[in-house]
């Protein structure tokens, strides 16, 4: 598997895919006929969490042996290479920014 390194290509498809997560989650709860203000607040908190789990800045399992993520793109449709970022991912930074874009 070859991985790259290439900042400005993983920016692009970790917007792409906040955005896609994000509308996916708005959709889920507008299906439910749910009040405006707790599809936008469910949507940026979930959103924000998911994010947060796959930067890696929080964690799942245990205490003493944590699980971190870290996140990398395909970088087309060959599976055998990936798209990754030198500073890693910031999902959940951009979170609220793309969330507003999404209910706009």
């Amino acid at each position: 598997m070859n991985i790259e390194q290439n900042q400005e290509l993983f920016d692009k498809k970790q917007e792409e895919f906040i955005v896609e997560l994000a509308g996916i989650i708005k959709n889920a709860f507008e299906e439910h006929e749910l009040p405006e203000d707790v599809v936008y607040d469910a949507t940026d908190k979930l959103v924000f969490n998911i994010g947060a789990l796959l930067d890696g800045s929080a964690t799942a399992g245990e205490l003493d042996d944590p699980t971190y993520a870290y996140l990398a793109f395909r970088k087309s449709d060959d599976a055998d290479e990936l798209v990754v970022s030198p500073i890693g991912s910031y999902v959940h930074e951009v979170a609220m920014n793309i969330v507003e874009d999404v209910f706009e």
